[in-house]
């Protein structure tokens, strides 16, 4: 019997057991890796909520949504690492900083699950919103044609460090002082011509935007000493108030503000000469202080100051027209009190009034 033997291939030879189990756990390896690989990848973040979050806001929570979240799932958020906690499979809770939220603008979050993300993961963006800032009060000192410049104080809610005060919708200088009150520097060339300037409060986006807009008044240069108010019996023997306007030697006879049947007198003026303050007998023969705004000519009988059966009388204006000063005998002798036309609150003056003296005839500074 003949026996042949064939060549073997190189290729099919034996390999020892050692080798074949090398390949063996490598194959194992890379099959978990593409196992790891395809879980992390099932991963998906889709929605997050709220989409908006106002500016200034302190830490927040906001929900990412998605799929196959597991234990390991983090967030990003402009690429640092958040409080991140696992709500479900579809569902995470992610606890945004306040500094995050200082000013305005996009954020970007991403999911990541163990290992850091790709980098062609999508981002999901959420935007921090400036608040739309709101106006409710004009602080202005007598603007007159010429001056070089005037600062304005602006008093409202939600404005933001980046907040801009304009004028005739022109942005001026602006001071941030909280989120109630801006400072606003009216330049020499707002100030060239007399007449009503536009003031609002613009806030930029995200979000942001402009405020209603108040009014401010740009006079003619002041005239020292240009109105003289004072007290005439020249009609029918009874005292009433008069306004002499010496720029123009003009005499008003303020008769809004004068009664018929009464006796009105002891007047004060505000610096810009809007406003009268004067005691009246005109309700049954009790003396009462009127204020008198020569602007709009009306005529205000001050409830909130005047008591229904004492003497309220000599009153005198601060330059600004704010408050009134004035003496009444509601408590049994002449005190001083103070009245606020802002707020409307009355005050007793505590501190300079004697319980067992006369005090009275006072005035008062800016």
């Amino acid at each position: 019997m003949t026996f042949r033997f064939a060549a073997l291939d190189p290729r099919h030879a034996i390999r020892p057991r050692g080798t074949r189990r090398r390949r063996l756990g490598a194959l194992v390896g890379i099959l978990l890796a593409v196992a790891a690989a395809g879980a992390e990848a099932g991963a998906r973040a889709t929605r997050v909520e709220p989409a908006e979050v106002p500016a200034g806001s302190g830490d927040t929570d906001v929900r990412v949504e998605g799929q196959d979240f597991t234990g390991t799932a983090r967030v990003l958020v402009n690429g640092a690492p958040v409080t991140t906690d696992l709500l479900g499979p579809t569902q995470l809770r992610v606890r945004l900083p306040a500094a995050l939220l200082a000013r305005a603008g996009r954020l970007e979050l991403r999911v990541v699950e163990g290992k850091p993300q790709s980098a062609d993961e999508k981002a999901l963006v959420m935007t921090v919103v400036n608040p739309a800032p709101r106006l409710d009060v004009i602080e202005v000192p007598v603007l007159a044609v010429g001056e070089p410049s005037a600062s304005i104080k602006l008093i409202g809610k939600a404005f933001r460090p980046d907040s801009t005060v304009q004028v005739a919708g022109t942005a001026i200088q602006t001071a941030f002082r909280s989120p109630e009150e801006l400072i606003g520097t009216i330049p020499a060339e707002l100030l060239t011509a007399t007449g009503k300037l536009a003031v609002s409060v613009v806030t930029p986006g995200p979000g942001g935007g402009s405020s209603l807009a108040g009014q401010i008044a740009i006079t003619d240069p002041l005239f020292p000493g240009r109105f003289v108010v004072f007290t005439s019996n020249r009609r029918q023997g009874r005292n009433h108030v008069y306004l002499l306007d010496r720029r123009g030697n003009r005499l008003d006879a303020l008769q809004e503000a004068n009664s018929a049947d009464g006796s009105d007198a002891y007047p004060s003026i505000n610096a810009d000469g809007r406003y009268i303050a004067f005691q009246s007998d005109r309700n049954r023969g009790q003396y009462d202080i009127f204020l008198f705004d020569r602007e709009k000519r009306t005529l205000d009988a001050l409830p909130e100051a005047n008591h229904p059966t004492a003497f309220d009388g000599f009153p005198a204006l601060s330059p600004d027209g704010r408050f009134i000063v004035f003496e009444s005998d509601r408590l049994g002798k002449p005190k001083i009190f103070l009245f606020d036309l802002r707020t409307r609150a009355l005050s007793e003056l505590k501190q300079a009034n004697e319980t067992n003296a006369d005090d009275g005839l006072a005035a008062i500074s800016n």
